[in-house]
């Protein structure tokens, strides 16, 4: 929680401000009479029903809380249930914008507060409730006051909201091992589904960040069904990355002897195995494959789990994969298609990961009849890997890509023009929008920061006579000269890539420029003497190539590609 200083700041600015609203005379309350006649006042001016007007008062309340002179207040005595709902409910929306820290659901807590539910003609409590608890689940910044909120909210009371989600699987969702033992032993059901997902406690244990082993145990003792599928197929098993929890799931299923169902499908064909694959959870892979799990099999679309795990840039688990199933005798299907047709081999490459692509070619895939990835392909890994702005991933992606090609040269494949136009595309787009987000930033900051990138540049030594600084100061051909793509490669994934990290924006154009500059212009050269119908020698082609960048190689190579050009 935020000290009391740093909200005695933030708040008395916002009191200020409150003097000039048109309700002047509620706040100047504030400045005179007792701390509990100040909220009883300003409590009985609220639309409790409009928000805004609640956040008025939250503004004047805070400062009331946080310099509360005398006894602490009863405050089921002032104020009614359902406001007290609405203000933690509001106070927990500011919570996760980190606007506020729990300020006024600590207060409750210091003044002994305690829900207590309406009851009904007969004295029983009515359950169908929306509480903050509810609203809390699926929310990842307001994991810091969810303990608090069962202070407040009776264990007891298993409150429900319209869609069918309880306190209790509040409390399976946020790993709380007491209050769920509590929730059990007073006789609730393990299996009770949330009607509107069709989750059982076990999903929400398992989909949720606070994942809790124990108390994933202490569902599975109480009697929690591991094979339930919710409204979209899942089962507990998919949802399940840790593998401490999947070796959990099969001793008490074996205890039971009631067996797992490992290669469940859920709607979209996806099986346990597949889900594990496409997170590169090796643990879970390893456990599932040795349970039994079919490494073949697809889903919707046609995947294999071996399709999801080359999509990871993860060889040591791939490498894996292979070994267990040749230990347990089980083929693999390397060469097979997807709907698309795409091979887990073109998924690798696609998703730029050459060690991947060495580990498919070492196990003998086909490259016959293999169809190069096109710049979409390649463009949808790189958003969903790296996000529009991680600048130092602009430099990673263009080595990957670059040793890529120079792979799959190596072992056989011959590179086309359209390949390598797919290649070019794709980083000239990547230069592009990292140009796009460097040029809005303050030109002071940015020369500093080129500075010191440059200086830490100079420390890096690629050899006793040459510094990583002064490599990238060659031309292309006497730069490959020194370091080859594999050689930057190894460079860029050792200790000393944390400092070409931290690199500036602008120097990360310049060194992805320089680094792919020597394939631009060897796929550029006779496309460029094509365009001008060979009126030049290929030597002054070569001269004029040299002096261009890599968006103008690009570009030439696409307009060679252009039907119009062939046609002329």
């Amino acid at each position: 929680m935020a000290s009391s200083d740093e909200f005695n700041v933030s708040y008395d600015c916002e009191y200020e401000e409150c003097q000039d609203d048109s309700d002047s005379e509620s706040s100047n309350h504030l400045a005179k009479g007792s701390s509990l006649e100040q909220l009883k006042s300003l409590r009985e001016k609220v639309d409790w029903e409009d928000q805004d007007d609640r956040e008025k008062f939250r503004r004047k309340l805070y400062p009331l809380i946080l310099h509360w002179q005398g006894q602490l207040p009863n405050l089921r005595e002032i104020f009614r249930l359902r406001e007290i709902d609405l203000l933690i409910r509001d106070e927990m929306r500011d919570s996760e914008l980190f606007v506020f820290d729990a300020t006024f659901i600590d207060f409750l807590i210091n003044t002994g507060y305690k829900d207590e539910p309406e009851v009904d003609e007969d004295g029983k409590p009515l359950l169908l409730r929306m509480t903050a608890v509810h609203e809390a689940v699926g929310r990842e910044r307001v994991h810091k006051i969810d303990d608090r909120l069962f202070q407040i909210y009776k264990f007891d009371v298993n409150y429900i909201n319209w869609s069918g989600l309880t306190h209790f699987h509040a409390a399976c969702y946020f790993g709380h091992h007491d209050y769920v033992k509590n929730f059990l032993e007073l006789g609730h059901d393990p299996n009770c589904i949330w009607q509107k997902t069709g989750d059982s406690p076990l999903h929400l244990v398992q989909e949720s960040c606070f994942g809790s082993i124990s108390v994933t145990e202490l569902l599975l003792r109480y009697g929690a069904d591991p094979n339930l599928a919710n409204k979209k197929g899942v089962t507990p098993l998919h949802l399940t990355n840790d593998g401490l929890i999947a070796e959990m799931f099969f001793k008490i299923s074996d205890d039971r002897c009631q067996p797992l169902q490992i290669d469940a499908r859920d709607e979209d064909g996806n099986t346990p195995l597949y889900m594990a694959a496409s997170c590169g959870a090796r643990q879970m892979v390893t456990i599932l494959l040795k349970r039994g799990a079919n490494p073949n099999w697809t889903n919707e679309n046609g995947a294999t789990p071996l399709h999801a795990l080359s999509q990871t840039n993860d060889p040591e688990t791939i490498e894996l994969f292979f070994k267990i199933n040749d230990e347990l005798n089980q083929p693999v299907h390397l060469d097979a298609r997807d709907k698309l047709g795409r091979t887990p081999l073109q998924w690798a490459v696609a998703s730029l990961s050459p060690d991947v692509v060495d580990v498919h070619l070492d196990r003998g895939a086909d490259l016959s009849s293999f169809v190069f990835p096109s710049t979409s392909d390649f463009e949808e890994f790189f958003v969903a890997v790296c996000g529009p702005r991680r600048y130092d991933m602009y430099l990673y992606r263009t080595l990957d890509a670059l040793c890529t090609a120079e792979r799959l040269e190596k072992r056989g494949y011959e590179l086309k023009r359209s390949d390598a136009l797919a290649i070019m595309t794709f980083l000239v787009k990547c230069i592009l929008r990292c140009n796009y987000y460097n040029k809005y930033e303050d030109k002071d900051k940015k020369e500093a920061r080129v500075k010191k990138s440059m200086a830490e540049l100079k420390k890096i030594m690629v050899d006793p006579n040459l510094s990583l600084y002064d490599l990238i100061r060659l031309r292309p051909k006497e730069a490959a000269k020194q370091l080859t793509y594999e050689d930057w490669y190894k460079l860029l994934r050792s200790a000393k890539s944390e400092i070409l990290s931290r690199f500036d924006e602008a120097g990360i154009v310049h060194l992805c420029e320089k680094l792919s500059r020597g394939f631009f212009q060897r796929w550029a050269l006779y496309p460029f003497w094509e365009l001008i119908r060979y009126r030049l020698p290929i030597l002054c082609c070569e001269m004029i190539v040299e002096q261009l960048m890599n968006e103008d190689l690009c570009n030439i190579c696409l307009a060679a590609a252009s039907p119009s050009s062939q046609s002329c």
